[in-house]
């Protein structure tokens, strides 16, 4: 009789346990839901968005007027002692450059 109990209890237990889970039919997709994913998964239109947003990025680009360059280097510093005697600024060489682009012929205003 023991057994019969828990082979019911095991029964029981089994059965409430599978109407627990309730299973939910997927609902449909509505043309804008579907839109919004097909647009957001398609590799073609992601690439087309970023060709356009370059696009944008050059345009603005050419609006832009350049930058002068102004650069500052050294060459012969010493950096260890040599035969027992560290002179660091000896030999040193100290360069300044000073450059900017100045276009001609109106090429700015043609990129424009």
């Amino acid at each position: 009789m023991r057994r019969l109990n828990w082979r019911l209890y095991i029964g029981l237990l089994f059965a409430a346990g599978c109407l627990a889970q309730t299973s939910t039919s997927p609902r449909a997709l509505t043309w804008q839901e579907t839109e919004e994913r097909f647009r957001a998964n398609n590799p073609t239109l992601l690439a087309g968005k970023a060709n356009i947003d370059e696009a944008r990025a050059d345009e603005i680009t050419a609006y832009l007027r350049p930058n002068p360059d102004f650069t500052f280097s050294t060459d012969g510093t010493q950096i260890a002692p040599y035969e027992g005697v560290w002179r660091p600024f000896a030999g040193t060489l100290f360069v300044t450059s000073f450059s900017y682009l100045h276009e001609r012929r109106h090429k700015r205003e043609l990129r424009l």
